[in-house]
């Protein structure tokens, strides 16, 4: 049987044609063509130098990096992250930097090094004034001993958080905290700078006091505590004692 037979019997009636009922569906538009989306720039020069970006010596070329490497969508943290986190400006990835910035890139290399440089100076000089607030490195090795077996956990804690800021004030301020537990341990001797020009206030030990520390309190010789009493000695021996 072919059409002929769904006429209903009337064979004068047009065969029916089925395509004719079936409704198609419209078709959708063509989404329109997305264009690729550019990756965002990672990182930030600020963040990466800290308070340091605050800093009246740096704070200029922080600045011009900042919009030169977001211009150009450099991934910051992959360009300069390493570098700052060493204060290592041989971490910085210049050849990165050369294929995004092209003849901007030895100016920002440049000041990215000077950076770098001026930082590790920065804190060079912040160690060495910590050191100095416990009257020196030895000193200030015994007065760390002291606070951590002495301090509670919520001061160290803190304390510990201000030195590792890398504001100078900050850490100083820990240090003279950090010092005053050296200072009552009696492994810290307390220490007043003196005015410019003046001698030290700091008294030094004779030879029979030097003799007698080490005995008494049975002190290793090369420990912290032993080179300690090896400065005051020679301080004594300028002192005439």
């Amino acid at each position: 049987m072919g059409l002929a037979a769904f006429a209903e019997g009337d064979p004068n009636k047009a065969p029916a044609n089925p395509a004719a009922d079936v409704q198609v569906p419209p078709q959708p538009e063509p989404a329109p063509k997305q264009e690729p989306q550019k990756a965002a720039p990672v990182g930030s020069v600020a963040e990466l130098a800290g308070h340091m970006a605050a800093d009246s010596n740096v704070a200029p070329a922080v600045a011009y990096m900042e919009a030169v490497l977001a211009d150009a969508e450099v991934d910051i943290t992959r360009a300069l992250g390493a570098a700052a986190d060493y204060l290592d400006p041989s971490r910085i990835d210049v050849h990165y930097l050369k294929e995004k910035l092209g003849d901007k890139a030895d100016q920002v290399i440049k000041l990215a090094t000077s950076t770098l440089e001026y930082a590790a100076n920065y804190q060079k000089e912040s160690v060495s004034q910590v050191h100095q607030a416990a009257g020196g490195e030895a000193q200030w090795n015994l007065a760390v001993q002291a606070f951590n077996t002495k301090a509670d956990p919520t001061e160290r804690a803190m304390l510990a958080e201000l030195l590792d800021s890398g504001v100078r004030d900050k850490m100083i301020y820990a240090a003279k905290k950090i010092a005053e537990y050296g200072v009552q341990a009696g492994v810290v001797t307390r220490h007043n700078a003196p005015p410019l020009g003046q001698a030290s206030s700091e008294k030094g030990l004779s030879r029979a006091e030097f003799a007698d520390a080490i005995s008494k309190r049975g002190i290793q010789e090369g420990s912290a505590e032993y080179q300690n009493l090896r400065r005051l000695r020679q301080l004594g021996m300028q002192q005439g004692l």
